[in-house]
């Protein structure tokens, strides 16, 4: 099955959403969060997210968002989704993070009564994003 997956780290969790489909268009497969103890294992979250190798899902593309005080840990993610060769991985900022949220999805009433609905700053494979592809 074709995925994207968007992740959101803080320091007190790790939140998720993998999508279908190659652009991110699709139905949630999965969505969640995990609390962060002390330091996240970000193999083992991939591992839990995407499964091994033998897994049903083949990864489009990756958007990773984070907040300041989890920085040591986005940048353990990207490591590890770098040692599993996906190569479409993209850093969001906050301010793209945030946008998407006040946009939210194709079917949250802020895009049908926003007067500036056609317009969206998201790339069309983050989860989120109203454009098409």
């Amino acid at each position: 099955m074709d995925v994207v997956l968007g992740l959101s780290l803080t320091s007190a969790a790790v939140r998720w959403v993998l999508v279908e489909g190659t652009t991110g268009e699709g139905a949630p497969v999965d969505r969640g969060s995990l609390p962060v103890e002390h330091t996240l294992d970000a193999n083992a979250l991939l591992d839990q997210l995407l499964g091994t190798e033998t897994t049903e899902y083949q990864v489009h593309a990756v958007g990773v968002s984070w907040a300041p005080e989890a920085e040591a840990g986005a940048t353990a993610v990207m490591a590890a989704l770098e040692a599993r060769q996906l190569d479409n991985v993209v850093a969001i900022s906050d301010v793209e993070a945030v946008d998407a949220l006040a946009w939210g999805s194709p079917t949250s009433p802020a895009t049908t009564t926003s007067p500036c609905a056609s317009w969206n700053p998201m790339p069309p494979w983050w989860p989120w994003s109203t454009r098409a592809a």
